[in-house]
């Protein structure tokens, strides 16, 4: 088991979080024996998919399933399947770097007129959809200020209508951290556009993979990947939380 303290996440929820990684073998005693309820009063429970006995262990301590998250991996010689079935999306479609703070300002506008609706924080009775554009809003700040990775913004023709976000792992392989179609651009096909935008810079500079993660609340994206790609299942989490 990995145990993380998820220091950030005080600020957006007003709790003292930490994130338990469980293992296959892990039990509900190595739970008890890390001690998290004496320092954390929001516990965030991830458990592979081999391990389902320990889901029902912790939901009997007071545990509540939130979501399954899935982690994928896509391989960038996917590009050609998209380029041959696609081009009236991308033919319109098109992105540029963000590079400045008033970029920066309207991107955390459009998150906070509310982008994610699917997130666990979103759907959890505690928290809601408040909660969670805070988090958004937030965690894309903080990216920009610690420069680990690239943002860019999605065009329609001459529009802003998204953005993603696009990280160096190693020099194969790349992850695609978050993303998002504005409100005013949603169910317009856009999410094609992200998966190939994410490929093909990854392409460009010789890597040969884009992994990235999804919830299962998140039917549209999940739809999205299984239309236009085929991908690789790393792994398959179940995510509970616990609020003391």
């Amino acid at each position: 088991m990995k145990k993380i303290n998820a220091f950030w996440e005080e600020r957006n929820i007003g709790l003292k979080t930490c994130e338990l990684i469980f293992n296959c073998s892990d039990t509900i005693e190595d739970y008890f024996n890390s001690f998290v309820e004496e320092n954390y009063n929001y516990i965030v429970a991830k458990v592979p998919k081999y391990n389902l006995n320990l889901v029902h262990e912790l939901e009997t301590v007071g545990f509540h399933f939130m979501e399954t998250q899935f982690n994928i991996s896509v391989a960038t010689k996917e590009l050609i399947k998209i380029n041959r079935n696609w081009d009236n999306i991308l033919s319109k479609t098109s992105y540029k770097k963000l590079e400045s703070e008033k970029e920066l300002d309207f991107l955390k506008l459009k998150i906070s007129e509310g982008l994610f609706k699917e997130d666990r924080i979103s759907v959890d009775e505690r928290f809601g959809e408040d909660v969670s554009r805070k988090r958004y809003v937030n965690w894309i700040s903080d990216i920009y200020s610690e420069n680990k990775a690239e943002i860019y913004l999605l065009k329609k023709y001459n529009s802003l209508a998204g953005f993603f976000v696009i990280k160096a792992i190693d020099y194969r392989i790349y992850e695609a951290v978050i993303a998002g179609i504005f409100k005013e651009y949603q169910d317009q096909g856009l999410p094609l556009a992200l998966i190939y935008f994410y490929l093909k810079i990854a392409s460009e500079r010789n890597g040969e993979n884009v992994i990235t993660s999804f919830s299962s609340n998140n039917v549209k994206m999940f739809n999205s990947f299984t239309k236009i790609v085929s991908f690789k299942i790393l792994e398959i989490l179940y995510v509970l939380r616990r609020i003391l």
